[in-house]
């Protein structure tokens, strides 16, 4: 692997570190870090300076780390992005098997993002979500919109007890900091799930 490469590779995954403990800017980092690899597989496809096997088995890390992040944000399109990217992996097996070509380093770093994206997907949303925004969150005394979006998390796989004592954090810090707005809508978070009745996070 090229220095450049290495570094962007470097970059995201820096920012994926980053997640957990709720850096300010970590998903921009993740974003410029795959984008500076799109870029540079992009640029090797068009100038043949590698094998297409080397551009696929790139461009799959790429996408797979893509469909990770998506999943990580609860981005409503992350399955479109997960189901791309099984393409591109899909193409690079392919194409490596056909050419008899394997790239072990970057191969072995493809498989191992396949398997955080398998651990990912087999874990519950509200566990994942605690680890992702509440676990090593700094501000977490002060970030009630991340427990009331918790609560909801908690809620959609029925832990209804924990779901209005995450709602309650919400609602103390709100009132604390005197966001009238957000405690007001918190409240109604809550009677939603004293009544079960609690259909989506957002308002439509």
């Amino acid at each position: 692997m090229k220095i450049a490469e290495k570094l962007f590779y470097l970059i995201a995954v820096t920012g994926f570190v980053l997640k957990p403990f709720h850096i300010p800017g970590h998903t921009l980092i993740i974003l410029c870090g795959l984008l500076m690899l799109f870029i540079f597989y992009l640029y090797i496809l068009i100038t043949s300076a590698k094998p297409i096997t080397y551009v696929l088995t790139g461009m799959s890390a790429v996408f797979v780390m893509a469909s990770v992040l998506c999943h990580l944000k609860f981005f409503l399109f992350a399955s479109y992005i997960m189901d791309f990217s099984a393409f591109i992996l899909l193409l690079a097996v392919f194409y490596s098997i056909r050419k008899k070509t394997y790239f072990w380093f970057l191969s072995s770093f493809v498989l191992f993002w396949v398997g955080i994206h398998v651990f990912i997907l087999t874990q519950p949303r509200y566990k994942l979500y605690y680890f992702l925004n509440i676990r090593f969150n700094r501000h977490i005394e002060q970030d009630y919109l991340s427990w009331d979006k918790y609560s909801w998390f908690l809620y959609i796989e029925e832990k209804y007890d924990s779901a209005l004592n995450a709602n309650k954090q919400a609602t103390q810090i709100a009132k604390t900091l005197n966001d009238t707005a957000f405690y007001k809508q918190a409240l109604e978070h809550r009677k939603l799930i004293e009544k079960r009745k609690w259909q989506s996070f957002h308002k439509k």
